[in-house]
């Protein structure tokens, strides 16, 4: 017997932002090689069968006098904007895997 395919949380995430486009549900289903009724499941869970939304990125403040260590707040400064280019840059890294993976569930197996 085979087994079945199981789909992940970010299958369904892409599964519910298809589904909101208007695309038919037996269209996405056999690009998962899922039944229609298993991706009516998947969206009539809603939210809940999506991805978690990341962590925000959180500092610590430090209890440091700026006129006493100019240099200390000014790598802080510099941290800080580190932290929220890696966060943008995160974003875009799971835009573009969602991407992807909708462009390689189109191509056909070989």
């Amino acid at each position: 017997m085979p087994e079945k395919n199981k789909l992940s949380r970010a299958d369904r995430a892409i599964i519910l932002a298809r589904a909101a486009a208007g695309e038919r549900y037996a269209d996405i289903a056999r690009d998962y090689g899922v039944t229609g009724p298993a991706i009516r499941y998947v969206v009539t869970r809603g939210p809940l069968s999506a991805p978690p939304p990341p962590e925000p990125v959180t500092t610590v403040p430090l209890a440091v006098d700026p006129a006493e260590r100019p240099g200390v707040c000014a790598r802080l400064d510099a941290a800080d904007r580190v932290l929220a280019l890696l966060a943008d840059t995160i974003a875009q890294t799971r835009t573009t895997v969602a991407t992807l993976r909708r462009s390689l569930a189109t191509v056909p197996p070989t």
